[in-house]
């Protein structure tokens, strides 16, 4: 089988070092690989560098953001499979050894990962879920996935239009495993470890909450609105949406918001606490019906008392 590994770059000089380490071992490879460099807009000298590598396909775009990336690689991809790898993280070239030595693979294979060199999944062994099963997992926190554990066959990709909606710079990545799930009916999973997630101290999750973070809500939303999932599912997705809400409102307490539209944008979505799930966890019950009943006082208070200007 044949591999197309697509790689948006912006800025990488920070890991240039890694990425050719990584780049350089996928050509080594006697498996069939592909390299595709997408390039949007760099303006720190890895350009140069990058373009000089001889055998990989070099794009570059004007900045437009990681999801227009991705989804020019996908465009630009002429194997088989395609496998999606970010620039400051370590992918394991054994991996596409492993893949060719499989006698059967589904449309969508997922294998496990590392977070800065911890196992993630450590209580799934290898098996073939159903996309249904795979997505109650995700949505209920029993799996925790990510594009870049993904392996996805191209025309999978093509015939159900899956791409990344590049109006949305959160959560778009999730949204696109959302699509993958809906339309597999079977799904490889292998519990190896094959990519190591290079965490940063001082993410995103730790700051402020913005207008960008709370959009990932009406993204969430609009899958549900145009997807049809079945009761299972979306008693599954209906509490996901509204931890996701309690998470953006626990944020806003514990680090502030940024101005007055991201408040009000929260706000907006208060309703997502009336939603009814059977979930029973006193944490998540406890937090839910406190901000349902207090929603108009963590208005004023994130808004006046945690804003950062």
């Amino acid at each position: 089988m044949s591999y197309s590994v697509i790689i948006p770059v912006y800025n990488a000089m920070p890991y240039i070092d890694a990425l050719k380490r990584n780049i350089f071992s996928f050509l080594a490879s006697p498996c069939n690989i592909e390299v595709i460099i997408v390039d949007d807009g760099s303006v720190d000298g890895c350009s140069a560098i990058l373009e000089s590598i001889s055998d990989i396909i070099y794009f570059k775009q004007n900045n437009q953001g990681v999801s227009s990336a991705r989804n020019v690689g996908i465009s630009l991809a002429s194997n088989d499979y395609l496998i999606f790898f970010d620039s400051d993280d370590d992918l394991d070239v054994a991996l596409f050894s492993f893949l060719d030595s499989l006698s059967n693979k589904e449309d969508v294979i997922f294998f496990n990962y590392k977070i800065n060199g911890l196992e993630v999944n450590r209580f799934l062994n290898n098996s073939v879920l159903s996309g249904d099963d795979i997505f109650n997992f995700f949505l209920n926190k029993k799996i925790n996935l990510t594009i870049c554990c993904l392996v996805v066959k191209k025309d999978f990709i093509v015939l159900n239009n899956i791409f990344f909606d590049f109006n949305y710079s959160l959560g778009e990545d999730i949204m696109f495993l959302f699509k993958i799930f809906y339309f597999s009916k079977d799904i490889n999973y292998f519990s190896d470890t094959y990519f190591n997630y290079i965490l940063k101290d001082g993410g995103a999750a730790k700051s402020f909450v913005d207008y960008r973070k709370s959009r990932m809500l009406e993204l969430f939303l609009s899958f549900k609105d145009d997807y049809k999932l079945n009761d299972n599912l979306l008693e599954s997705y209906n509490f996901y949406l509204v931890a996701l809400y309690l998470y953006l409102l626990k944020n806003s307490f514990i680090y502030g918001v940024k101005d007055k539209e991201s408040a009000k944008f929260i706000m907006d979505f208060s309703f997502l606490l009336k939603t009814k799930t059977n979930y029973v966890s006193l944490y998540y019950v406890f937090f839910k019906n406190s901000f349902r009943f207090f929603y108009i006082f963590a208005y004023y208070f994130i808004l006046f008392f945690r804003r950062i200007n």
